[in-house]
């Protein structure tokens, strides 16, 4: 059965999610989590959270899904450790290094690749599986044929966002909120500033990287049959009426029809000018944008208290057998059975009756369940004449199905537990030795957008990068190692044949963006190193790439001036701030402002480039990141760069915490 996952910001959409028949759910503690705006929860909540879910067959996944940085991460495994004494269902991760030391701290936790990660191809599925991850979530952005290819074909579950926010970048690929003031969005603190005016030049339309809300309702049967595991909504932020929606929503898709009038409601609790699902159909047209109205918020209030109706009582999902035993002289039993789960209470002894009581009401006393998670489906009484007041048998079924519900609970909390999360851990590359993060790096790497970019003085330049689509390597001093940039959007293409073709063009070295490209690469038997997108921030992930044969890798250009870290620092060029697989019509957007972002353009997607170039400084190996500049500033800019000038462009925020 394919799963509902629904989010969990706040105790109240907790409540809201489970009582309108979700599956599971995924929230956020006070650290870690790429929300950290939700109310979220604290180690001492969760505690009891688990305990109302696991009582009612909901599983429990808490959200670890941010960047870490090296003063985090003995607090990271601190809380691992705890999360899977609790019971928590599985951990969402973003961050390798975070995998690599919970696959080591906990090794039966299982652990969900969050879609910050950015796992877009079936190689990367499997490398996962070899890492011991047992789910990904699968990009937004894919098309239904793309869906069902990597699902079709994936060694372990698949996770896809069914109903809520959309973003223009690809998740855990955007450095926009970074940029325009410090705040990442890998450490959950996006100021989504690709919801402000952004537009084409010479079009007065605004708004264009902001999205409406995904929604692929009728498109569930679909999924299921295709062979999802999981259908995740989106919404850690919104309000509990919302959830409660959207669950109902998919449980009604998942059963044939959604309801004419909760379909309004569910617009009008929360969307951006309606709906989209433009990715999976493969309409990618201008009508995919959308932003917040007036009138979109005020539609909201209408449907607040019917949406709040929908979980206001607890639903009794769970069918309860009642057996009633009672003789005088004698103690009563009341059995209950509810699937596998049986258990049995026990009274005080009774006395014999003058009158006994009517076999008819002592059922339909046992029968009233409301309140919990059952209902009575079947009530067996054998009674002797044996006074038998009204308050012995609340007592009786209150006992009974507190002692159901805690059996239950210990069922769910036992499966996880006796489950290994996944068949080749053995399989995880095994520690070494190595100082923390010491994987060498050193001289000058340019990476050019073109031929024409190339200096022709390349004296202390160690690596030239060039993109997949250069085909022919241009002559090089033996001193300069030639290297082929692998794209950063995958979106379930197999690069294999693209680096078995970049092998034979004489490339020596592959740049991967993060899991996808050195799966490839990996497979391939290629050398390769980490490149822009691989979210490098602290020593553990350095170790992790180090571990799976990377030559070196790229620090996060979120770090700023980074000297605690070895690795390759980008220091100087316009960064590419988002990645969009819509075609924009335009070479340039302008923001509110009147700045100007280029566009790279790669085939199937495109990346928005800084307005500026950004200048970080570094010991060890530097990138200088070549794109809209022509040969005269390429020439220029590494002249100045190898005479020790400081070159002019904004320094990049580093993240908070740092």
């Amino acid at each position: 059965m394919v799963e509902i996952l629904a989010p969990a910001g706040s105790a109240s959409s907790l409540t809201a999610a489970v009582r309108c028949g979700a599956n599971a759910v995924y929230l956020g503690l006070e650290r870690f989590s790429a929300r950290a705006k939700a109310a979220n929860f604290t180690l001492a909540q969760l505690c009891d959270v688990l305990h109302y879910c696991h009582a009612r067959a909901v599983k429990v996944y808490v959200a670890l899904n941010t960047l870490l940085l090296d003063s985090e991460l003995e607090e990271f495994a601190d809380t691992v450790e705890k999360l899977d004494h609790l019971g928590a269902d599985g951990v969402i991760l973003q961050d390798l290094g975070a995998l690599r030391l919970c696959r080591q701290i906990s090794p039966r936790l299982p652990v969900h690749a969050s879609t910050q990660m950015s796992v877009q191809s079936l190689e990367g599925l499997r490398l996962l599986a070899d890492l011991g991850v047992t789910r990904a979530v699968l990009p937004r952005e894919l098309s239904r044929d793309e869906i069902r290819r990597i699902v079709r074909n994936s060694p372990i579950e698949t996770e896809l966002f069914v109903h809520g926010a959309l973003c223009s970048s690809l998740s855990g690929q955007c450095l926009l909120s970074s940029f325009f003031g410090g705040r990442s969005a890998n450490r959950g603190e996006c100021a989504q500033p690709c919801r402000l005016p952004f537009r084409r030049p010479g079009d007065t339309r605004e708004g264009i990287l902001s999205l409406k809300d995904l929604s692929l309702l009728d498109f569930l049967p679909e999924l299921a049959a295709i062979g999802v595991s999981s259908f995740k909504i989106e919404g850690r932020m919104k309000r509990p009426e919302y959830v409660a929606a959207a669950v109902t929503a998919c449980r009604q898709a998942l059963e044939g029809n959604v309801d004419g009038e909760l379909r309004k409601s569910l617009t009008a609790v929360f969307s951006r000018s309606g709906f989209t699902d433009g990715y999976y159909t493969g309409d990618k047209s201008t009508a995919m944008e959308g932003v917040r109205r007036k009138e979109d918020v005020v539609a909201a209030s209408s449907v607040l208290p019917k949406l709040a109706a929908l979980y206001a009582k607890e639903a009794p999902h769970f069918p309860v057998s009642f057996r009633l035993s009672a003789k005088a002289d004698s103690a009563p039993q009341l059995t209950a059975i509810c699937n596998e789960h049986q258990v049995t209470v026990t009274g005080d002894i009774l006395e014999r009756a003058v009158k006994p009581i009517d076999e008819e009401r002592i059922k339909a006393q046992l029968a009233k369940c409301g309140g919990t998670q059952f209902f009575c489906s079947q009530c067996l009484v054998d009674v002797q004449e044996v006074h038998l007041p009204v308050s012995v048998l609340n007592t009786l079924r209150r006992e009974c199905l507190a002692s159901l519900e805690e059996k239950i609970a210990q069922h769910t909390m036992s499966l996880r537990r006796s489950c290994v999360a996944n068949d080749n851990v053995s399989s995880i590359p095994q520690l070494t030795n190595r100082a923390i993060g010491q994987l060498p790096a050193e001289g000058i790497h340019i990476r050019a957008a073109h031929l024409g970019q190339i200096p022709k003085n390349l004296e202390g330049v160690t690596r030239l990068i060039l993109p997949l689509e250069i085909e022919e390597i241009p002559r090089l001093p033996s001193h300069v190692l030639p290297a082929v940039e692998l794209p950063r959007g995958v979106f379930g293409r197999d690069l294999k044949e693209d680096i078995r073709q970049a092998k034979k063009a004489g490339f020596a070295l592959a740049i991967a963006s993060g899991i996808d490209g050195a799966a490839a690469a990996i497979k391939e038997e290629m050398p390769f190193a980490m490149g822009l997108g691989s979210n490098v921030c602290n020593s553990e992930a350095i170790i992790f790439w180090e571990n799976l044969g990377a030559a070196d890798v790229l620090l996060s250009p979120e770090l700023g001036q980074c000297r605690k870290l070895c690795g390759v620092t980008f220091a100087y060029g316009r960064l590419p701030l988002m990645l969009l697989r819509r075609n924009l019509g335009t070479k340039y957007l302008i923001d509110r402002k009147g700045k100007h972002f280029p566009l790279e353009h790669h085939g199937g997607y495109r990346e928005v480039l800084a307005c500026t170039p950004v200048a970080l400084e570094s010991d060890g190996a530097k990138l200088i990141y070549f794109t809209v500049e022509n040969t005269d500033e390429c020439e220029e800019i590494l002249g100045k760069y190898r005479d020790g000038q400081r070159l002019k462009g904004e320094l990049l925020w580093k993240m908070k915490g740092f």
